[in-house]
């Protein structure tokens, strides 16, 4: 076949976008695969990272319940005056586990703990003050709603740590992953050495 003939440049012009068109869907797949890589590495990193953030979610719905039942506990002795046993028992139940989410919290952020204290501080106050004298209603009343306003103060500093961690931990996940990855693609370049400058 003659090169400079018509039929003979079509057919070089389609072999040529032929060869273009495969050397293009290559370089596409190969960073569509490293963009997968990435991804999944992220994914797996951001999974890693977000144990301290699971853990604050967790504990601040265990805070959540047991400080409902906690309050309708002291509603209940509120309308007897005085607990029975069994509340006693509760009461003090009630004081520990309180105790344990907050230790819990507080090892995750020590601001949460340091926040806490007085709302532990209250809550351990009024149950001795019930389980030792009589306690006005209207007292128990002034108690219940001082530890409430202390409980929310709570949960709002839970909730702000909560979404800085978040950040802070997304942001670890992506250097991370950043790093690995990098890493991870200077492993398969040629090395440079003194003997091959």
């Amino acid at each position: 076949m003659d090169p400079n003939s018509f039929s003979a440049k079509v057919y070089f012009s389609l072999i040529d976008k032929f060869l273009i068109g495969i050397l293009a869907a290559g370089v596409t797949f190969f960073f569509q695969i490293q963009q997968y890589k990435y991804q999944m590495l992220l994914n797996a990193n951001v999974a890693i990272s977000k144990i301290n953030t699971d853990i604050i979610v967790k504990q601040r719905e265990d805070l959540v319940k047991e400080m409902g039942s906690y309050s309708l506990l002291l509603e209940e002795i509120k309308t007897i005056g005085s607990p029975n046993d069994d509340q006693v028992k509760s009461l003090a139940a009630h004081r520990h586990r309180l105790n344990f989410i907050i230790d819990t919290l507080g090892a995750v952020d020590s601001k949460i703990e340091e926040e806490a204290q007085s709302l532990l501080a209250s809550i351990k106050a009024l149950n001795l003050d019930l389980t030792t004298k009589p306690v006005p209603p209207d007292k128990i009343e002034q108690a219940i709603n001082n530890i409430l306003d202390q409980y929310m103060h709570v949960l709002n500093i839970i909730r702000d740590i909560g979404i800085s961690k978040t950040v802070e931990e997304f942001k670890k996940a992506t250097q991370q992953t950043k790093r690995a990855y990098m890493g991870s693609k200077m492993k398969h370049s040629a090395p440079v050495t003194e003997t091959s400058r």
